[in-house]
């Protein structure tokens, strides 16, 4: 009994086990399921299916951006770029003679602008300079010049019609007057030369041309020559020259 029963074990294990060698699932097939687990699979794909699990939601957040890698960004460039890249390498030195010879050209450039603005405005400079570079001293201003007024008070309203009035009346020493007076007052107000009352007019011509300008002084130099061919040996201008010193004293004052 005991071996039959042995026998029978023996038997079903050995047909139990070729069965489970023998079940062989083909792609796409599944278990069988029992009638429960068939019902049971039916009712999750139910409720899966259902609203409250399709619903779908979409979301956005920033993300690292993926960085290429130095052969990534070689093998991105073209290949006249970088045979470029390389002829520029190969030729500095030439880019460096040429960056050179703009530079120097530039500072002659500069040093040209320079010399041109000193050489056009060196008067108006040099006025400037001098005016800062006197002292700011109150002084006494001589009130009379060569027996003439210098009075700020005294300078006549249009200088040039007023000595062309004399002129015209035939009081030639007169109109001559009315300019030179003029002038040293404008000198002394208003370009700020100093005189003194002992001065004579040599004197007064070499001071004016130390404080003014080449024109305003050349100007004053032949003024007070015809004024002293007047004044000392009675030789008056012609028309001529007097309308020459209105003219130019217009120019300069």
């Amino acid at each position: 009994m005991i071996i039959l029963s042995l026998s029978f074990l023996t038997l079903t294990s050995v047909v139990a086990q070729e069965s489970v060698e023998n079940f062989v699932l083909e792609e796409g097939d599944s278990l069988p399921r029992s009638p429960q687990s068939e019902a049971a699979y039916l009712a999750i794909e139910k409720v899966l299916s259902s609203d409250d699990f399709a619903r779908k939601k979409t979301v956005t957040r920033w993300q690292a951006k993926k960085r290429e890698t130095k052969e990534q960004r070689q093998e991105s460039f073209p290949y006249w770029m970088i045979t470029l890249m390389e002829w520029f390498e190969g030729t500095g030195g030439f880019f460096k003679a040429l960056a050179l010879i703009i530079k120097i050209l530039l500072f002659a450039l500069f040093a040209w602008l320079i010399y041109y603005v000193v050489k056009r405005y060196h008067q108006p400079i040099g006025d400037f300079f001098q005016s800062m570079g006197r002292h700011k001293e109150v002084v006494d201003l001589p009130t009379t010049m060569f027996g003439l007024d210098v009075q700020k008070d005294s300078l006549p309203t249009d200088v040039v019609a007023t000595a062309q009035a004399h002129w015209a009346a035939g009081d030639k020493r007169l109109s001559l007057a009315t300019l030179l007076q003029a002038s040293l007052i404008k000198l002394l107000h208003e370009h700020g030369c100093r005189f003194y009352d002992s001065d004579t007019e040599t004197e007064c011509c070499q001071r004016i041309e130390q404080q003014v300008n080449e024109s305003l002084s050349q100007y004053m130099w032949t003024l007070v020559g015809t004024w002293q061919q007047l004044a000392y040996a009675h030789q008056s201008p012609n028309d001529t020259q007097f309308a020459a010193l209105c003219t130019q004293w217009r120019e300069v004052f």
